[in-house]
């Protein structure tokens, strides 16, 4: 979870879609852990049973980033929803391996078709996300200033270790 929140803003979306798109056998773990941590099964959990989870039933320490952990994979009501949960803690293999995904999510993301994820298509894509600043999260990766991330630009985001 913790290298998930230092991904740029633009990996999480996109990493986001992954886990949402990839087999069900590739996250057979996290699934279980989830429904472990959803006592309800209302398909989110609190922060305080998710540190509690951690901590207590792991025998974890929370980093000392928890907090910013915490404001990459919750929600606007600050739970963490099921897909945020997957999307956080989805080995990177999937995706570095799976180049099928990585091209699946481009594709969603870039609505125009044009072969180029503008700061115009994130905020499309992601308004109930409520992204605040689509052209710096856009600048995080693209080359050069473009303002734009073409799939190559986007491949090599996916295949950095950040």
């Amino acid at each position: 979870m913790q290298q998930f929140a230092q991904l740029p803003a633009l990996k999480r979306a996109a990493v986001t879609i992954i886990a949402h798109l990839t087999s069900e056998s590739n996250t057979a773990l996290q699934r279980r852990t989830f429904r472990e941590l959803d006592t309800a099964a209302s398909g989110e959990v609190s922060q305080e049973r998710m540190e509690n989870f951690l901590t207590e039933t792991m025998g974890l320490r929370l980093p000392e980033d928890w907090s910013d952990v915490l404001s990459a994979i919750r929600s606007r009501d600050g739970n963490v929803t099921y897909l945020q949960f997957l999307a956080a803690t989805i080995p990177r293999t999937i995706y570095k391996n799976d180049e099928s995904l990585c091209r699946m999510a481009f594709r969603l993301i870039d609505t125009k078709k044009d072969g180029r994820i503008t700061a115009e298509e994130l905020q499309e894509v992601f308004i109930s996300g409520g992204i605040s600043t689509p052209e710096v999260i856009i600048n995080e990766v693209a080359a050069d200033g473009a303002g734009y991330v073409d799939y190559e630009g986007f491949r090599a985001m996916m295949l950095n270790d950040d």
